[in-house]
């Protein structure tokens, strides 16, 4: 028997940054004061308050989705010569190879399925389990064997707008990075958080919809609803002591923002990698 999980060294870092962020954040957002440059709004020693607020309102949103992919991410797969096997902490499920009729194999996710569908089996996001491609492999060629259908459906590889690629993620880290350390910004820090907690909702959200034929009128909208909330209301209150400063300013604290929003956001997608196409 075959046994395959998750990588250990992908789940410790996937699960561990969120947490590390949040109390990373909340100590910086409650002990800065000042910047040392950059925009400052007027009543910044008054905001600190409205920092902390923002930190747990945005911790309290990543809750429900951090613990679910968590739960997801358990799954052990297990294959014999007679079954496939996916074990989870809560439930399992087993398809015995002649009785396996459908099998997808996407850029994220597989999908086996027998009569019943209801009863299928989804791997999501296998790029992360140790020896990804063997796993690939080794169901591939007992599906072809067990004469299942290869499904013809199109699907979208991710749920995501902000899919920025590695490249353009690490100028962002960098530059987020530099950007706390000479300026000490907390806006950052607050848009580094929201794109931390937007990737991990999104990752949810795709996993609880992704049985939907058209799942992007179920998944995408709610996904494009939480993008536009990330990236417009927390710059917008923060911005209220800026306005007197003119709006060269104001637009310097957005691009603030944005550059932690799309570093938070690309790290975590980075971590939620797809097989290449050939």
């Amino acid at each position: 028997m075959a046994s395959y999980h998750r990588s250990f060294l992908w789940r410790l870092v996937f699960f561990g940054v969120p947490v590390a962020a949040f109390y990373y954040f909340f100590w910086q957002v409650s002990n800065w004061e000042e910047p040392l440059a950059g925009p400052a709004a007027t009543n910044e020693g008054e905001l600190t308050e409205g920092y902390r607020t923002m930190a747990l309102i945005l911790g309290a949103v990543a809750a429900i989705p951090y613990l679910g992919l968590m739960l997801r991410f358990s799954d052990r797969v297990q294959i014999t010569e007679e079954y496939v096997r996916s074990r989870r902490l809560l439930t399992n499920r087993t398809i015995l190879w002649r009785e396996l009729i459908e099998y997808e194999s996407f850029p994220n996710y597989i999908h086996l399925a027998p009569a019943d569908e209801s009863l299928g089996i989804y791997i999501d996001y296998h790029m992360t389990f140790r020896k990804p491609m063997e796993l690939a492999r080794v169901i591939s060629r007992k599906a072809r064997e067990a004469d299942a259908n290869r499904s013809g459906r199109r699907r979208r590889r991710r749920l995501l707008i902000c899919e920025l690629g590695l490249v353009p993620t690490i100028v962002l880290v960098i530059a987020s990075g530099l950007f706390l350390f000479f300026l000490r910004q907390r806006i950052v820090f607050v848009g580094v958080f929201a794109g931390i907690v937007l990737a991990l909702v999104s990752a949810w959200v795709w996993v609880t919809t992704r049985r939907q034929p058209d799942r992007w009128k179920s998944g995408g909208s709610i996904y494009v609803t939480l993008f536009l909330l990330a990236l417009i209301l927390p710059p917008l209150y923060f911005t209220q002591g800026l306005m007197a400063k003119g709006y060269k300013t104001v637009a310097m604290f957005g691009a603030l923002y944005l550059v932690g929003l799309f570093a938070g956001s690309g790290v975590m997608m980075a971590l939620l990698p797809n097989r290449a196409k050939r």
